[in-house]
């Protein structure tokens, strides 16, 4: 079931922020050569549980992180409007085809990178089967 989570979530912030390069885990990618900012998607499934007492009652919970990726010595303004821009998209309830987004977008603080910096964004999706 986490692979449709996860399809589910890179499909929507590849629709919501098609402007942008996004990089995925084990995907040729390549930079822009301007230097210009660029998106790299990860997800790590989180919960992955029976809720019921007949135990086929099943709850899974993923976290999708969308980097903003920005080089070195261009400051960070337009990273953090971005990084905004997806946190405010990824709202509580957004049904999704397999999924919702649980918790909402959030940013957290800059990091550094083997690339330059970047600003991470993270957000839930969940689903529950029978």
């Amino acid at each position: 079931m986490h692979y449709e989570l996860e399809v589910d979530a890179r499909d929507f912030v590849y629709k919501s922020f098609k402007q942008y390069p996004i990089a995925i885990d084990n995907v040729s990618f390549k930079p822009p050569a301007d230097g210009s900012m660029w998106l790299r998607f990860r997800y790590l499934p989180a919960v992955s549980e029976p809720v019921s007492l007949d135990r086929e009652c099943m709850v899974y919970v993923g976290m999708a992180q969308v980097d903003v990726v920005f080089r070195p010595g261009v400051g960070n303004d337009k990273a953090n409007k971005l990084a905004k821009d997806i946190a405010k998209a990824a709202k509580d309830g957004i049904m999704l085809p397999n999924c919702y987004i649980y918790e909402c977008g959030k940013v957290h603080p800059v990091q550094k990178s083997e690339t330059g910096w970047f600003i991470p964004v993270r957000f839930a999706v969940r689903t529950e089967t029978k």
